[in-house]
């Protein structure tokens, strides 16, 4: 994962049975990336925003998707090295993700985006994301205002990570 920006997926949650397995908390269940022989960092969690704990690099040794997905890493055969990896972010570099279809985005890639209104007219940025549970929450700077906006139609008219931009519809409230 060296020299590009690692995909954030999710969190490790509690461990799970005693052979060293954990509860991974995705933010898209749907992800066909994760697999054995799979290398993915794990960073834990800090108690320092400027001097961030430095990843440790995990191989997945096998991994169950069900009602939870449970994930087994080369070297933590056990309950204890699970607990230790509670609440760890779980990244994995960007070349081993899934290609993306006709019209699809990494969540990753919007914060930064230039926003565009429905005219074309250029009016704030993608500041961060969000999941609320139900959907996907864009926290944009519009014309100096926050905004929360879903990432869903209408208010998502399209976007073009390679043009840096995305297209929303203007809230009713500011018109």
């Amino acid at each position: 994962m060296q020299g590009e920006r690692p995909i954030h997926l999710g969190h490790c949650g509690r461990p799970h049975g005693i052979k060293g397995g954990l509860t991974l908390r995705l933010f898209n269940e749907d992800t066909s990336s994760l697999r054995p022989g799979l290398s993915v960092s794990l960073r834990p969690p800090s108690s320092s925003p400027s001097s961030p704990t430095p990843p440790r690099h995990f191989e997945i040794r096998d991994i169950r998707f069900g009602s939870r997905v449970i994930c087994y890493f080369k070297g933590v055969e056990n309950r204890d090295q699970a607990a230790k990896l509670v609440s760890s972010s779980l990244y994995m570099s960007r070349g081993d993700l899934a290609p993306l279809q006709k019209g699809e985005i990494y969540v990753a890639d919007m914060a930064g985006l230039g926003v565009l209104d429905s005219s074309g007219q250029r009016v704030g940025e993608v500041v961060s994301t969000y999941e609320n549970g139900a959907q996907t929450v864009l926290e944009v700077d519009w014309e100096g205002q926050r905004l929360d906006i879903p990432f869903a139609p209408p208010f998502v008219l399209g976007h073009d990570v390679a043009s840096g931009v995305i297209r929303l519809t203007r809230p009713k409230f500011l018109e």
